[in-house]
């Protein structure tokens, strides 16, 4: 593990910015019980990129892992008020609203990430089951 989390920072220490080895760190320090840095890690990557949404649905994934989807809802609504139509995060939301047991709003989320991006068979079926 420890030569994984090496790999990971000289990753970044070459592309500081790279959302894969920053999500990927991410899942690993999750693995092993590191939580909290996990999270800080994200948290420090978005305020890198305020514009960048990506760090606020990796936030979200955490927190729903976590239970605490009131959070999750409110990280994903930080990445839709960065970029609205961002498919990723709408699949995020409307994956959340299903399990929350709102499928008419997750419907609309996922037919809006269908149509910023229909190249998303899972979406798609997620979207025929809900209709």
């Amino acid at each position: 593990a420890a030569t994984a989390d090496l790999f990971y920072l000289l990753c970044l220490a070459r592309i500081p910015i790279l959302a894969e080895c920053l999500r990927a760190l991410a899942v690993l320090l999750v693995e092993q019980m590191r939580d909290t840095e996990a999270v800080a890690g994200l948290e420090a990557w978005a305020r890198s990129q305020p514009g960048n949404p990506a760090p606020h649905v990796e936030l979200a994934r955490l927190a729903q892992e976590h239970g605490d989807l009131g959070e999750a809802e409110n990280q994903l609504i930080d990445a839709l008020s960065i970029a609205p139509g961002d498919p990723r995060t709408l699949v995020a939301l409307g994956s959340l609203r299903e399990q929350a047991g709102d499928p008419g709003q997750a419907l609309q989320n996922y037919s809006r990430a269908l149509a910023a991006d229909p190249a998303q068979p899972v979406v798609a079926a997620r979207v025929a089951a809900l209709q």
